[in-house]
């Protein structure tokens, strides 16, 4: 009895294996397939990312995905406005835009923040 009961369990756990097989788990659920994703506004579709600071009493230094930037500089439309030990206030056409250093789960990576108007 317990060798038909074994022999019962080993047959489904084959069978329950090459049913999940069958299955693409990177495939996207059903209601998802097919729809057409939501259109990308192209405002500002570069990402600026604030990767280090170096700030010193004569020298501040941000580094803005691969550049290094000084207050003045531009980058992407914005420029440069202000310079702190954790953060850069950068000034767009739309307003003003703060990225901060050490946002988000890497500190390496920067979080970007629009300011209020004041």
């Amino acid at each position: 009895m317990s060798e038909r009961i074994a022999g019962l369990a080993l047959v489904l756990m084959l069978c329950s294996g090459a049913a999940v097989a069958d299955r693409d788990p990177t495939r996207p659920a059903a209601g998802w397939v097919g729809q057409t994703p939501a259109p990308v506004s192209r405002a500002h579709t570069t990402e600026l990312r604030l990767n280090a600071i170096l700030y010193g009493e004569q020298r501040r230094r941000a580094r803005i995905g691969e550049r290094w930037l000084g207050v003045g500089d531009e980058i992407d439309g914005a420029r440069v406005v202000d310079i702190r030990p954790d953060r850069v206030r950068l000034q767009r056409a739309d307003g003003p835009l703060v990225l901060m250093l050490g946002g988000g789960e890497a500190p390496a990576l920067g979080k970007v923040f629009r300011e209020r108007k004041q």
